[in-house]
């Protein structure tokens, strides 16, 4: 027999993003509830029809209602899916939490909890063995009790689990160990899991699936979902990855010799391969730069702001160089003075000193043009 489901995990639906303006939040987390439509999509589309969330589901504990709500909505009205949802470390399953409100909500529905360590036969010949969190963190390995489940030749069994593989039996700091052999010591087909937001294959039959949308500027394949391929306890599973995201999120950062390098970054910002409301944008410049170059530095911030939804642009780690400075651009007496003793300092001998005062020079400079002084 065979069986093809979707893995994924991670996503934190309600997560505040709370370094972005109001606008960019918004539309962050309504893309984490857009990705349901597409993960149903994907599994629509490879036939399959369960879909395993393998832990966070929410980003925590007790989100509002009416983001449950809204979830839960966007869940059922595939009905052709079995949604199999898993509480992980920021939503574990305590006692008033968000598990015990989704308990009320879903009866009938497609939506099943795992709120027990306990298998559960999901379709015909097909063993389910979820490792649900009743905390954030534990001490012990939730998936050992998968060692000891027994089950007729010709089954399928699939380990469900949110946790870390890393550091286990070391001292890594995994707030929930898992074995990484676990796939072999309880002899499962496909172990399905979830915490790490990049996609990651730990071996052939254990993977990280990632979080299906972005939420960060770690470039570790996030973005997609797994569709597994099960053709039977002596066949090694096919895992095929397809991407989900919405937005993309991109980090560079640059030591400049000069502007040509930030150019270059510009250049690659335009040829993202989504369209331009979807670009998140983080930019790091450090380096050089002369005082002459400060007006095409900002004409090139404003360039790189156009292409994106969002840029974070941080030149705290650029330097002023070879400081020689028109007074007369300053405007007042009083601004040149700080001007000339900030360049003094900045061409100076003490490196610690000349870093802060180049650092205050460039931000002068900056102001002064804005403001016109």
């Amino acid at each position: 027999m065979s069986f093809t489901f979707v893995h994924t995990a991670d996503w934190q639906i309600g997560k505040p993003f709370g370094a972005f303006p109001d606008d960019v939040r918004v539309l962050l987390r309504e893309a984490r509830l857009d990705s349901v439509g597409r993960i149903a999509g994907v599994a629509l589309g490879a036939g399959a029809q369960h879909v395993l969330v393998a832990g966070d589901v929410f980003d925590s504990g007790n989100p509002p209602s009416a983001v449950v709500l809204q979830l839960l909505s966007r869940m059922t009205a595939h009905k052709s899916l079995s949604w199999h949802l898993l509480p992980g470390n920021h939503d574990p399953a305590q006692s008033g939490g968000v598990w015990d409100f989704v308990r009320t909500k879903i009866s009938g529905s497609n939506v099943r909890l795992h709120l027990a360590a306990e298998p559960v036969e999901i379709a015909p010949h097909v063993l389910l063995m979820p490792a649900p969190l009743k905390s954030k963190s534990l001490a012990h390995d939730p998936t050992a009790y998968m060692d000891g489940i027994g089950s007729a030749d010709g089954i399928i069994r699939i380990g469900f689990a949110h946790g870390s593989v890393q550091g286990f039996g070391s001292q890594g700091d995994a707030a929930v160990p898992i074995d990484p052999a676990r796939d072999r010591l309880a002899r499962l087909d496909y172990f399905a899991l979830g915490d790490w937001h990049g996609r990651t294959r730990i071996s052939d039959r254990t993977w990280y699936s990632g979080t299906p949308e972005p939420d960060g500027f770690k470039d570790n394949n996030p973005g997609s979902v797994l569709v597994v391929e099960l053709g039977g306890p002596t066949s090694p599973p096919l895992v095929t990855p397809v991407a989900t995201q919405k937005f993309m999120w991109l980090q560079q950062a640059l030591t400049l010799s000069t502007l040509r390098d930030a150019d270059a970054a510009a250049e690659a910002v335009s040829k993202l391969a989504v369209a331009i409301e979807h670009r998140i944008v983080r930019i790091s410049l450090s380096g050089d730069i002369g005082i002459d170059e400060i007006a095409q530095l900002e004409m090139l911030q404003e360039r790189v702001a156009g292409l994106v939804r969002y840029l974070d642009w941080e030149q705290s780690g650029l330097r002023v160089s070879n400081v020689e400075v028109d007074l007369s651009a300053y405007g007042s007496a009083t601004v040149s003075a700080l001007a000339s003793t900030l360049a003094r300092e900045a061409n100076g001998q003490d490196a610690r000193a000349a870093v802060v005062a180049s650092e205050a020079l460039l931000l002068l400079t900056q102001f002064t043009r804005g403001a016109g002084v």
